[in-house]
């Protein structure tokens, strides 16, 4: 057992989850103001087509990021909610 343990499946909700909202705003930018409307599945895909394999945040200075809005709602979502988040990026030993 370690101190820190990987959350492989709350890491996969979160990056499908990412990957949606991204999506959703990419389709509101091209999309009209007068006429709203539920996008299609396929139209998601299709919108983040252009940059798949274009983004690698592995090599990036930051490895994540986290939108102060979303904080409270993800974490509640996590198996580690017995520690309140903060927003702080420190170092980690994990």
């Amino acid at each position: 057992e370690s101190d820190c343990p990987h959350e492989a499946a709350f890491d996969a909700f979160i990056c499908g989850a990412v990957l949606l909202q991204l999506a959703k705003l990419l389709l509101i930018n091209q999309g009209s103001v007068f006429e709203p409307r539920i996008p299609l599945i396929g139209e998601y895909l299709t919108a983040v087509e252009p940059y798949k394999n274009n983004v690698n945040l592995i090599r990036a200075r930051v490895s994540f990021m986290v939108s102060p809005w979303w904080v409270r709602e993800i974490w509640s979502l996590s198996p580690h909610r017995r520690v309140e988040p903060t927003l702080q990026f420190t170092e980690s030993s994990c």
